[in-house]
């Protein structure tokens, strides 16, 4: 949580539409990359990556690198339903997401 530039992503419209379904408690993202063997949050009851589990298992250490900027983002990480655990709940899909396909194209050469 070092960049500066995360208040303003945190305050875009464009982003925090985008991000919208993600802030949904019944979200599940149930793309076949995750498995329960490798996801900690792979949420088995929904078959996928749930907020929920990933608050679960996250949220400790979103508030730990919040609570290093100071005391407001510590309490906006300690938030659930924050803008700023959406955030890193959709960062993480992506970065799996990411390694699944750069481990597949290098599997396949």
């Amino acid at each position: 949580m070092q960049s500066a530039k995360l208040e303003e992503w945190l305050s875009s419209p464009s982003l925090t539409e985008a991000l919208k379904p993600m802030s949904e408690r019944s979200f599940v993202d149930l793309d076949p990359i995750f498995n329960v063997n490798l996801d900690e949050d792979y949420d088995f009851r929904a078959s996928g990556i749930t907020r929920s589990r990933f608050c679960a298992i996250y949220q400790e250490w979103i508030v730990h690198c919040g609570a290093r900027r100071g005391a407001g983002w510590r309490r906006r990480a300690a938030a659930r339903e924050s803008p700023l655990v959406t955030l890193c709940f959709a960062l993480s899909v992506v970065g799996r997401r990411a390694l699944a396909h750069a481990q597949h194209l290098s599997a396949s050469r």
